[in-house]
């Protein structure tokens, strides 16, 4: 195979040596030696053409094209043009593989069928008459199309060809017999009746001005073909995800620079997809979240720090504070972070009552009772695990189904699964004074009802006394995070464990699993668990197993 890059005006910037072509003067020369230089002039119009759109789409594209060694003898190539891009999606050059057809080259040229040969390439190559019969046909394309020889000699291909294909290929036989080789895609009819993408070159076999045959070399495509169609049914649904999600979803580089808002992001933030698309996420921070967030971004970038659930400030355009929970995951391509992915609650109107209910003890005895959602006070002990609730108000009781006498008696411990006391505890011995933590678990009532809940904890003051006041915002249709669902289980995986604060080491003792399972889970490396390993997980994540993976149908 030969390699080599070019500039994006054509310009060689490096040539593998693995054939001798036309020398140039210098390795400095070679450099500034346009690889059209190089090519065959018959082959001039369609290598430019096929460049020009590798270089405007930045999109892989293959053809055939001959180049010329150093005795400016024509050598056949399959050539892959591939862009080279940047981190700033800006194309920068073109990479170019190209794997050497001399020996069959040599065969069209010469007119030779050595078939012995033909048999051991993996191409199906077909011989056709000038009016387009097969009259050969090698080994592989026995394979490809599930004819023997003898079924496929004397007819044309037209005949596995879908009707709406039929004027697509009869025009590129036509050029052909115009003595101009054709690369193209088209569709060939199993003999089984299935559909096959293939990859097809024609070749011209022209002696005295005269077509004496055509060289057919395709290739099966087909899975690169439904790859693609997959893909797009994955882009599809990922644009209707960001497009009906009630919640800010965002994708930024490694810069920090927004590459991608949805809908709900940018009502939030008042700023188009254009303006925000020039600006970087640090530019609609609070100055007061500024440094702290910047520095967290960069130790995701390095990998330092895994998935977060943060409270943060932005500014809406019109300068008024949006308060909201922040999920942050990286995206990782090849062990290298590529971009953040981050999904933004608004809880700016929770978050203001809540403020006016903790920072005077009138508003707190006026609003205690008569917020919509369960509010819990436990003591702060040495240990943070000990202490008993002091207070709990109304919508708490009625929730869990205690009398307030009942509940007093408890503390946290007694009303999560055991499995979840470990992550509770962690959440409380990292709280800070100023911070809130913010835990998804699960809380269980008093006839063993188990709900899912989202925990937000701050440290406060009650009756002269520090305390944890946490708030709670319960789901009561157990479909947790199911607005993030993607086809991606490993990033539904890793966006669950990010709001629970849990990490793969304690995700592998609560579960019973090995941290390895765990780590290929994420990853995406196993992408179909059994069921008792998707079952372990999802309810220590207090979710259903189809919200991680939707492709399960246990």
């Amino acid at each position: 195979m030969v390699i080599i890059i070019i500039d994006l005006d054509g310009a060689i910037l490096y040539m593998s040596t693995n054939i001798q072509f036309q020398k140039s003067k210098s390795h400095h020369s070679q450099c500034k030696t346009r690889l059209i230089n190089y090519v065959h002039k018959d082959d001039h119009e369609n290598f430019q053409r096929i460049l020009l759109q590798v270089i405007q789409t930045k999109t892989t594209y293959t053809l055939t094209v001959r180049l010329l060694d150093t005795y400016r003898k024509p050598i056949f190539f399959t050539a892959t043009l591939i862009p080279n891009i940047d981190q700033e999606n800006k194309l920068i050059s073109v990479t170019i593989e190209a794997t050497s057809l001399s020996e069959k080259s040599e065969l069209i040229q010469t007119g030779i069928s050595d078939w012995p040969l033909f048999n051991h390439v993996d191409e199906a190559i077909f011989i056709l008459s000038p009016e387009g019969t097969i009259i050969n046909v090698n080994q592989a394309g026995e394979m490809l199309f599930g004819y023997k020889q003898e079924e496929l000699i004397g007819k044309n291909p037209i005949s596995f060809i879908p009707v709406n294909e039929i004027p697509f290929y009869s025009d590129k036989l036509k050029q052909v017999k115009q003595g101009i080789s054709q690369d193209f895609e088209t569709i060939f009819s199993h003999k089984t009746k299935k559909l096959v993408h293939i990859h097809m070159i024609l070749i011209p076999v022209i002696v005295n001005n005269q077509l004496l045959k055509i060289y057919s070399i395709s290739k099966n495509i087909t899975q690169i073909i439904t790859m693609k169609q997959q893909l797009q049914s994955l882009n599809i649904k990922y644009n209707n995800l960001l497009n009906s999600s009630p919640y800010g979803i965002f994708q930024v580089n490694t810069f920090g620079q927004f590459t991608e808002i949805n809908p709900a992001g940018r009502e939030m933030t008042g700023f188009t997809k254009e303006e925000l698309l020039n600006k970087n996420f640090l530019d609609l921070l609070h100055p007061k979240d500024k440094t702290w967030v910047h520095r967290q971004f960069l130790e995701m970038i390095q990998q330092k720090s895994d998935m977060k659930t943060e409270k943060i400030v932005m500014l809406h355009k019109n300068d008024h504070p949006i308060i909201g929970n922040i999920t942050s995951i990286p995206i990782i391509i090849n062990h290298k972070v590529e971009s953040i992915f981050g999904i933004f609650k608004n809880t700016t109107t929770e978050d203001i009552l809540i403020e006016n209910l903790t920072s005077e003890e009138e508003h707190f005895s006026q609003l205690f009772n008569e917020v919509p959602f369960p509010i819990f006070i436990s003591k702060i002990t040495p240990t943070n695990e000990k202490g008993k609730f002091q207070e709990v108000n109304k919508k708490a009781c009625e929730i869990l189904k205690y009398r307030k006498s009942e509940l007093l008696k408890k503390s946290y411990k007694d009303i999560i699964p055991k499995e979840y006391i470990p992550l509770r505890k962690k959440s409380l011995m990292n709280l800070q004074e100023g911070k809130v933590t913010i835990l998804k678990s699960i809380h269980v009532d008093k006839v063993g009802n188990k709900i899912p809940v989202e925990l937000r904890t701050c440290i406060s003051t009650y009756r002269n006394q520090k305390v944890f006041m946490t708030f709670a915002t319960y789901n009561f249709e157990n479909n947790v995070n199911v607005d993030y669902v993607s086809d991606d289980p490993g990033k539904n995986l890793r966006v669950l464990m990010a709001q629970m604060d849990i990490n793969s080491s304690e995700l592998a003792e609560l579960t019973g699993l090995t941290v390895a399972t765990i780590s290929n889970l994420r990853t995406g490396k196993v992408k179909k668990p059994n069921i008792e390993t998707a079952r372990l997980i999802s309810d220590v994540l207090g979710t259903k197993i189809h919200i991680i993976w939707p492709i399960l149908n246990y």
